[in-house]
């Protein structure tokens, strides 16, 4: 029986063709000489894997699964279409969010309807041609190459119209609200997750290890949109060309990760040019690379005026070894013994801690000699969420164990209070006060504005899992101590390293926090966002 003897047909010119194929006992296929009745454009393309979502990818408004051609008289469209549900599940693939998903195994021609949308005609893998469906473009996903392939085995695309409609997409991108908002947060993740989820745009593998296949595949899809949209000439699908512009955008941040990647390589290498024990640095938040104007060392520098006097007045010379029981520097100096025979701290009390120096008899492999020798735990600068860059651990750092020094340019009090006035108002807050002698009053400080090594980057918390200790090795001047973090706590693999700010220590005593005030001299109060149950809301002063 031939479609059009179809005796619902006669009844209705509107019939729902998707109810006939899907009552096999109504129509088995469309016959020979109903094919003038259609429009269809037909080609053969290779079989590739593609799919598309159980509840995105039909639609219930499609005017028709074959059109009526005008030349057969009738020029209303066969309303209906056929549903997912209709289908016989065979597929289930199990990598998609929303729904089933079924395989496209090419897409055999394309309508436009008297809107100037255009309707693409989907074989499916494994289903009859009989089950064959018109689709918008919205609702075909990953099927960009199938597309190109099908528009271009009658056109083939000049690299002078590709050119063209590349430049014609570009500007589009430029002008589109989503790229001008992107650009105002430097592409920032939170904001690219909201970004249209078209087929390939996975901005974990953009952010990820997984780079490099994801620009790869972008662009390869990119090229084969612009391909189609030359294929379709006057036909230009609406829907597609938003695809490319949204392509574009996705393309034109995997450009600036991939610049993005190199100078953070640079800088990282650059780092490790100084230091002994290898520094990561990685941004998967953002696009923001380290500042240039930041000096990065490995050794204290000097400001103007200020002289570091190395030359130590005492040295031990302990016949049996540095120890608590012998008569080492700290006991000289009527301090304690710092460290045990691991080099952990022995004690979280804030105590002056002395080391040995070069006047001392014993080896450098002295328990006595921890932040002298540098660090080896692996460390990474990494960008966080919500608060600029921070410091990580990449292994299980042990309670005591010696983390870092703070690192920068060593400067007068006087000079310290010029600089305060202008970090104040650019908020940069790296001057570290040296006030451990008893009066609170800090002589020297420690600025790592301009210069620095990754201790700058160490952000505040007040439930920190780092504690700041004044260390005397080769200079003994009390006003001019080292700075050195040490764990807390067990830190995690993979934990931020935090120190209190206001170095706010709960191993002061009372008596200890009353004899040394704090002064926040030019430093004005900050909403703290540290978010830990122990935040006192604010920074820098009293509420």
């Amino acid at each position: 029986m031939s479609l059009m003897e179809d005796p619902r047909l006669r009844q209705s010119p509107k019939i729902i063709l998707s109810d006939c194929l899907a009552d096999r006992r109504l129509i088995k296929k469309i016959s020979d000489g109903d094919k003038g009745n259609f429009s269809l454009l037909r080609c053969e393309s290779r079989k590739r894997l593609n799919s598309c979502s159980d509840e995105e990818l039909f639609d219930s408004s499609l005017d028709g699964l074959l059109t009526p051609n005008p030349s057969s008289g009738d020029e209303s469209s066969v309303s209906g279409s056929f549903t997912a549900k209709s289908l016989p599940k065979k597929r289930k693939r199990s990598d998609v969010v929303d729904g089933e998903m079924y395989e496209v195994e090419r897409i055999e021609g394309y309508h436009r309807d008297k809107k100037g949308v255009n309707w693409y005609f989907v074989k499916w893998k494994n289903y009859h041609s009989n089950l064959n469906t018109y689709e918008r473009i919205d609702k075909l996903l990953n099927c960009n190459r199938l597309l190109m392939e099908m528009l271009e085995s009658g056109h083939e695309s000049q690299k002078q119209e590709i050119d063209a409609m590349n430049a014609d997409v570009e500007r589009s991108m430029l002008k589109s609200s989503l790229y001008l908002k992107l650009s105002r947060c430097n592409f920032k993740r939170e904001e690219l997750m909201k970004f249209p989820r078209y087929e390939t745009l996975n901005i974990d593998e953009i952010f990820g290890k997984k780079f490099q296949r994801a620009f790869k595949t972008i662009e390869a899809d990119y090229q084969c949109i612009i391909r189609s949209l030359v294929a379709l000439y006057n036909h230009r699908d609406p829907g597609l060309y938003a695809r490319a512009v949204q392509y574009r955008i996705a393309l034109d941040v995997c450009e600036r990760r991939k610049r993005q990647l190199k100078l953070l390589q640079e800088q990282q290498d650059k780092i490790n040019e100084r230091e002994k024990c290898p520094v990561e640095v990685e941004n998967n938040v953002d696009l923001d690379i380290l500042s240039f104007d930041v000096e990065y060392t490995t050794e204290m520098k000097t400001g103007e005026g200020v002289y570091i006097p190395n030359d130590p007045f005492i040295g031990c010379n302990c016949v049996e070894g540095c120890g608590p029981n012998s008569k080492c520097c700290s006991q000289a100096m009527e301090s304690v013994f710092a460290y045990n025979p691991n080099g952990r701290l022995r004690r979280l009390e804030s105590t002056p801690i002395y080391e040995c120096n070069w006047r001392c008899k014993c080896s450098a492999k002295c328990p006595n000699r921890v932040v002298q020798n540098g660090r080896f735990n692996s460390l990474a600068i990494f960008k966080t969420l919500n608060y600029g860059w921070g410091v990580k651990t990449l292994r299980d750092i042990k309670r005591g164990e010696f983390v870092c020094e703070y690192l920068g340019e060593l400067i007068s009090e006087s000079e310290s209070s010029v600089r305060d006035v202008i970090y104040n108002r650019q908020k940069l807050p790296y001057i570290f006060d040296l006030d451990f002698s008893t009066d609170g009053n800090a002589k020297y400080c420690i600025d790592a504005t301009r210069c620095g090594n990754l201790a700058r980057y160490i952000n505040h918390s007040c439930d920190p899992n780092l504690v700041v200790r004044a260390v005397w090795i080769e200079c003994l001047h009390p006003d001019m101590p080292r700075l050195a973090f040490f764990a807390k706590r067990h830190i995690r693999k993979n934990e931020e390293l935090t120190f209190d700010y206001e170095n706010k220590d709960e191993y002061k005593t009372a008596e200890e926090s009353k004899e040394r005030p704090v002064n926040y001299g030019m430093i004005s109060r900050e909403r703290c966002l540290c978010g830990s149950a122990k935040c006192r809301e604010w920074l820098f002063g009293s509420s």
